[in-house]
This record gives C-alpha cells, structure tokens and sequence, in this order.
C-alpha cells in the first residue's frame, strides 16, 4: 500500500486521493446522547419545580 501511494504521489499512477481509504476519512455521524423521554422528563421536572416554589409561600 505505501508503494502504491508513494506512485500515486510521484504521477506514475493516475489515481486520485479521493480513490483511497487510507487517505480519506469518513466521519460517521454520532447518534444524539439525549433521547426525547429525557427532555420530557427534565421538562417535567423543571416546571413541577416552578410550581411547588410559586405554592409555597416564603417566610422571611
């Protein structure tokens, strides 16, 4: 492979970069860390907190 290359590099091959898997890289798309039931949770849970702190008085 690297003789292979070091051809291409020179010209004497007429294959291009692209043709290569050692040359380019594909990045592989990342599946998402959240899924929707823990936004819906955090979501939840943000607003039951407002709730509960607008219920309750403050004793100052």
């Amino acid at each position: 492979m690297k003789t292979s290359c070091n051809f291409i590099a020179i010209g004497l091959l007429k294959v291009k970069n692209i043709d290569l898997c050692q040359k380019v890289h594909l990045k592989h798309k990342q599946e998402k860390k959240t899924s929707d039931i823990n936004r819906v949770l955090v979501r939840v849970s943000i607003n039951a907190i407002r709730f509960l702190m607008s219920a309750v008085p403050l004793a100052i």
